[in-house]
């Protein structure tokens, strides 16, 4: 049985190549989250979306802890609670 060759990424006619057999795994430990960040940095260009930054993306973790804090402090668990936890999902 042959499996797929899924190295290679196809979106939107963009084509990405994922070969993890290129890089040795000393090297890839020499390089740290460097080479987890490109592909990161790879995946989010080829979303169909815009990604946001991480500044954004915390402040708004931020925002919908301190309103699940808020809704625990008011006993607010029917409706508070359940909103912000499903935001946080």
């Amino acid at each position: 049985m042959t499996l797929p060759d899924i190295g290679i990424v196809h979106m939107n006619g963009i084509s990405e190549s994922w070969d993890s057999t290129s890089t040795s795994h000393d090297q890839a430990e020499t390089r740290g989250t460097d080479v987890e960040i490109e592909k990161l940095k790879n995946l989010a260009r080829l979303l169909p979306y815009s990604v946001e930054s991480h500044s954004q993306m915390q402040q708004l973790l931020d925002f919908i802890i301190k309103r699940i804090c808020q809704a625990v402090e008011a006993q607010d668990y029917d409706v508070g609670f359940l909103q912000w936890d499903t935001m946080l999902a």
